[in-house]
């Protein structure tokens, strides 16, 4: 299983190599000139549509404008915008977040175009439900002898709702639960799938209404939370703009105490690559939402959905990204949370374990580690320590290309024992994007203390329960244009099963695939956007030159 774990890694890596990000981003570079810069020229009338100006509750479809980019932020907004930032600041320094913001900018275009197709070519039930999404535009729009592609897009969503959104988001709010408050993996899994149950039995209205409340409130905390620390750091901000900008196009030099030089490709790879996860711009899954929105003016739709990559990426991401590097964290280097026993000189002795690859090296060699282990076994120098109530922190010195910062449960006993310069040995499971979280959480701990982690731990939870009930919704979509109403049904029971499997087992092979498949969802969906991109801009001047507010 390790084996194929590994092997799967690495196809995950070539699917989200450069020609996918090439396509992505070239996608959203050309939709935006041909558009005119749509997501810049009526970022206000978008911002009046999604107030509620223009809704109308007779219209054909199933939830308000708000309500349907609400639902889509709910697949959108999650791990990336904590712990993704966090990794392409660590692996690529400061200026990733730079590409971080092109990639958005450029997103929204993307986002404008297809969810217009969606709800333009979505599928109207007898019972008044709507369908739609990339494989109901490829169908409808381009005819059956497109449906192969259609299918290939449908299985893709499934396989995908199932791994990243479902089984990884379950795990990681179980095992933060179990790490802070000693709660049973099992517990919080019964919990998530009872509420889930509830919320997803309803369709995309009560989807709708419990994302309409939950998203607003989880990203008020968050940004209210962010906003306190910059305050706070606020002499520091201007020279975190300034870092973001200039590292932009140099790339970072070798720094003391721990962060290795990083080269221009590096920078400009990870703010691509995060920026293209943390808003699925171009992937194909928010369009199923934005399909579903009550309205007759498909152009309508497509404005609000731009402003998911601007609230997701552009808002969220910057306001993790500046937390960090105002805070002066950002220069810990990679931080991979280490879960794992450690022994000190003083108190025992480490046993005999082949030595793995550094963890720079295995961010260089393998790009993302989520789903991966990675095991690592050195002897580091303890550069400074941080004592909470029930767990302590480590920041780990030993080299530019070693360093790292590990919160550990206070129970493992050794960490009291600890000083400062005193050398330990350290072997365990390194995540990317766990390891992601904890540089985010010792950002905020910097000022909040023990409660940064509670926050983190909070902000994770909502989070992660948000993108797992909007992804139930795109598998349906996805099975129902499969198999049919009758498929819908054994799809939910399956979806809750799962969220129970996910909180008590890793299951690395299984989110290695699922991160294929949702890869590989964005080709059926780009090309049939740059099919029908003479429909794209004539119906986007019709609507224009027919609404000038």
């Amino acid at each position: 299983m390790e084996a194929l774990n590994q092997a799967l890694g690495t196809v995950a890596g070539y699917v989200w190599g450069l020609p996918l990000i090439v396509l992505l981003v070239g996608t959203g570079v050309l939709l935006s000139i041909t558009l005119k810069f749509i997501q810049i020229r009526r970022y206000g009338l978008a911002v009046k549509i999604i107030s509620g100006r223009y809704d109308d509750p007779s219209e054909t479809g199933e939830v308000s404008h708000f309500r349907a980019l609400t639902s889509a932020l709910s697949g959108t907004i999650g791990l990336g915008n904590i712990a993704g930032v966090a990794v392409a600041i660590s692996l690529g320094g400061p200026g990733a977040l730079f590409w971080m913001w092109i990639t958005a900018l450029f997103g929204m275009a993307t986002k404008y175009a297809t969810c217009l197709l969606a709800n333009r070519y979505r599928t109207v039930h007898e019972d008044g439900s709507v369908s739609g999404g990339p494989m109901y535009t490829i169908e409808n729009a381009m005819g059956k002898s497109w449906k192969p592609l259609a299918a290939a897009f449908a299985v893709f969503t499934i396989g995908a709702s199932f791994g990243m959104a479902n089984l990884f988001q379950s795990n990681q709010v179980a095992s933060s639960l179990y790490e802070a408050f000693s709660v049973p993996t099992w517990a919080t899994g019964l919990g998530i799938v009872v509420f889930v149950a509830l919320v997803i039995i309803g369709g995309i209205k009560r989807i709708g209404a419990v994302t309409g409340r939950l998203v607003p409130l989880m990203c008020g905390i968050y940004i209210v939370a962010a906003i306190v620390v910059l305050i706070l750091k606020a002499e520091a901000v201007p020279d975190a703009f300034a870092l973001i900008f200039t590292t932009a196009f140099t790339g970072v030099e070798p720094a003391a105490g721990g962060f290795a030089g990083i080269a221009f490709w590096i920078v400009l790879q990870q703010g691509v690559r995060r920026g293209t996860f943390s808003n699925e711009a171009g992937l194909g899954s928010a369009p199923i939402a934005h399909a579903a929105a009550k309205t007759r003016e498909p152009v309508r739709e497509g404005l609000v959905a731009m402003m998911g990559p601007f609230i997701d990426t552009i808002t969220i991401c910057t306001m993790t990204a500046l937390v960090i590097i105002s805070t002066g964290t950002w220069k810990l280097g990679s931080p991979p949370k280490v879960k794992a026993s450690f022994y000190s000189a003083a108190t025992a002795e480490a046993p005999a374990v082949e030595r793995g690859p550094t963890i720079r090296e295995a961010y260089d060699r393998g790009g993302d580690l989520r789903g991966t282990d990675v095991r690592w076994t050195g002897e580091v120098f303890v550069v400074q320590k941080m004592a909470f109530e029930d767990r302590v922190g480590l920041h780990l010195g030993g080299g530019m290309r070693e360093s790292c910062f590990a919160v550990f449960p206070r129970s493992l006993g050794a960490a009291d024992e600890l000083q400062g310069g005193e050398r330990i040995t350290i072997q365990g499971k390194l995540h990317g994007d766990v390891g992601g979280a904890v540089l985010t959480t010792f950002a905020f701990s910097t000022v909040f203390g023990e409660w940064g982690g509670v926050l983190i731990i909070i902000g994770i939870l909502f989070f992660a329960l948000s993108t797992i009930i909007t992804w139930s919704y795109y598998g349906d979509r996805a099975a129902m244009y499969l198999f049919g109403p009758r498929g819908v049904l054994p799809y939910r029971i399956l979806y809750v099963i799962v969220i129970f499997i996910g909180a008590i087992y890793t299951l690395d092979a299984v989110v290695n695939i699922s991160d294929i498949l949702n890869g590989l969802m964005a080709i059926p969906n780009l090309i049939v956007t740059l099919v029908l991109l003479p429909k794209v801009i004539a119906m986007t001047r019709d609507y224009l030159e027919r609404h000038r507010g």
